[in-house]
């Protein structure tokens, strides 16, 4: 194989394998992607044998498309659409719980699997420092922000967990108590960064509450600015919430954050620094879910070979992968070990904050009545449950 030939049998459009992926071994198989609309089709694969208990899917044809969050649920309510999966946010639910109780859609709930986030740069700028990150979490009502958002439909979490995993439920109470949760407290802010040395102003004396806008430090001989650029999305109103109830709120403490938007790939690109030369965002808003095996040890490793693809936040704390490491190392039998272990592993995760957990939701799933079998959770997604579903 030459360079050139890979390019051409993979990388080229509407005939490269990246485009047509028509060799494939799960229960569905490629037919067609439409650009235009963001459409793909797949059939169902005649050489598939059949999943552990033999599902070889029953539904043809599935065509998956790109909806727009402001018009989903009025073509899902029309039929333009049979299916939404994973939907999140007080706003968006309840209107699906309205086509619900019309007879419109029926409609499948499970707490997540994985939370909503403000993610953090670890290794350069501001928010590679702990304190400033922990600065941060202060600043931001995170109960009310949780409320305002889901509606209702989700908690706060104060760790790397999602409401539904079995660690949290079953040593919930002891995380309450032995966690820090990062209630609103300006004062706590301001003070996370005094003892940092946030404690100059632009011109290297001492900063002046009232009168100087910007705490600095000296870092390696130079001035930093406690400034932050962060890279969000649009028609996003995790963005617009934070843009609400956080940006004001850190100018009250000498910080500033600096909202830029941009399109959802180009945020991943940033936050991957995948071919990024330079970084320029110290602070993301996006999700995430966890597998269901959790490899928590690439996600915090400090070999630079996981950063970007497994450490999306480029932190390197060997204290945290030293929990991991020994994480890994607990026999599979030892569920109690392992849950020592975990909350081990949460209470570091806690103090250094390379995340600000937004909120872990009950996600839904709203879908045509005429679907039926159709039984979605947290650790049974859309393409397990829909294999085992028909059409009536």
């Amino acid at each position: 194989f030459t360079a050139d030939l890979l390019r051409e049998t993979i990388l080229t459009p509407n005939t490269g394998y990246r485009y047509r992926p028509l060799v494939t071994s799960g229960p569905y198989q490629f037919e067609s992607y439409d650009p235009a609309d963001s459409t793909a089709s797949v059939i169902l694969n005649p050489k598939f044998l059949g999943a552990y208990d033999v599902a070889k899917g029953n539904i043809y044809r599935i065509i998956i498309k790109l909806t727009n969050t402001a018009t989903q649920m009025d073509e899902l309510k029309t039929g333009a659409i049979d299916m939404l999966q994973g939907i999140s946010g007080g706003a968006q639910i309840t209107r699906g719980l309205d086509l619900h109780d019309q007879g419109i859609v029926n409609f499948a709930s499970y707490p997540r699997y994985g939370y909503g986030k403000i993610a953090f740069a670890c290794d350069f700028g501001p928010t590679q420092f702990p304190a400033v990150r922990r600065a941060i979490a202060y600043s931001l009502d995170r109960n009310e922000f949780a409320r305002q958002y889901t509606g209702g439909y989700g908690i706060v979490v104060n760790g790397y967990y999602g409401a539904s995993m079995w660690e949290y439920r079953e040593n919930k109470d002891r995380l309450d108590k032995e966690l820090n949760s990062y209630a609103y407290n300006l004062q706590k802010a301001e003070d996370e960064l005094v003892k940092d040395g946030w404690t100059l102003n632009k011109d290297g004396k001492a900063f002046v509450k009232g009168v100087d806008q910007i705490r600095y430090k000296k870092v390696d001989g130079e001035l930093m600015p406690l400034s932050i650029e962060w890279a969000n999305t649009a028609n996003n109103p995790v963005s617009d919430l934070i843009a609400a109830m956080l940006v004001p709120e850190v100018k009250k403490i000498g910080m500033q954050i600096n909202g830029t938007t941009v399109d959802f790939a180009v945020l991943l690109d940033h936050l991957y620094k995948d071919g990024i030369e330079k970084p320029v965002y110290g602070m993301f808003n996006l999700g995430t879910g966890f597998a269901t095996t959790q490899a928590i040890w690439y996600y915090y490793s400090t070999d630079p070979e996981y950063f970007g693809s497994y450490n999306t936040n480029f932190i390197a704390d060997k204290e945290l992968e030293t929990i991991a490491l020994d994480m890994k190392r607990t026999d599979p039998q030892d569920q109690k070990g392992w849950a020592e272990k975990w909350i081990l592993f949460q209470k570091r995760w806690n103090t250094l904050m390379p995340d600000i957990p937004l909120y872990s939701d009950i996600y839904h799933d709203f879908f045509n009545p005429k679907i039926v079998g159709y039984d979605s959770s947290p650790t049974w997604q859309f393409q397990y449950a829909i294999l085992r579903a028909d059409v009536k």
